[in-house]
């Protein structure tokens, strides 16, 4: 006859008198081990202890993983965002030291777009002037800050397209093109923009 669990007085079995290793998932009743009997967190089940994909999307209750669950960098997509196109091109005069910034290329970021954004860079197609010297800029109006340049054009350059990484972008600050005129040009010198595209990195983590 078999010794049943009403033959056994409460607590009569100690944990020493189990021998290590004894008790095998077979001698375990289905649904016997209830929540109660595991450890709570941090140590409860170890990641040593579920098997490789073991964690199944069933498992995972909807909408609980967060931001910080996902490991860094892991999905990103790159988006432009045209902020000038003209077949014409948009001039500015480069036959006086200064900072002249281009028409129509002011644009506004959201915050939802900063919290995910890895990195941007400006893209440019352009013609500079005959021998003026500068560089292109792109300008936080709102904090008067230089978010990222361009390579030195020293005069003579023909048109061409060009990338240049800006970092500091500010979330509902007002930003635009514009360039540096270090070294003035000749009179009636110009500096054309035939498009230019704001290339944005983004993540979910």
């Amino acid at each position: 006859m078999a010794i049943r669990e009403s033959h056994i007085l409460k607590d009569a079995v100690k944990v020493a008198e189990i021998a290590a290793n004894s008790v095998g998932t077979e001698e375990l009743i289905d649904a016997a081990v209830k929540t109660a009997k595991i450890a709570s967190a941090p140590d409860g089940v170890s990641t040593a202890k579920i098997n490789d994909g073991a964690v199944t999307n069933p498992k995972v209750a909807d909408t609980t993983l967060v931001y910080g669950k996902i490991a860094a960098n892991e999905i990103q997509v790159t988006v432009d965002i045209p902020i000038l196109v003209s077949i014409t091109g948009g001039s500015v005069a480069a036959d006086a030291v200064g900072t002249p910034a281009f028409a129509h290329t002011i644009f506004k970021l959201d915050t939802e777009t900063i919290k995910h954004l890895k990195s941007a860079n400006v893209c440019i197609d352009h013609a500079w002037a005959a021998t003026a010297d500068g560089k292109f800029q792109l300008y936080d109006v709102t904090a008067a800050a230089v978010r990222g340049e361009s390579s030195a054009n020293t005069g003579g350059e023909t048109s061409s397209w060009e990338s240049f990484s800006v970092s500091g972008l500010v979330a509902g600050n007002i930003h635009r093109i514009r360039v540096n005129i270090t070294v003035a040009g000749a009179a009636g010198e110009t500096v054309k923009l035939f498009r230019a595209i704001l290339r944005l990195k983004l993540g979910v983590s």
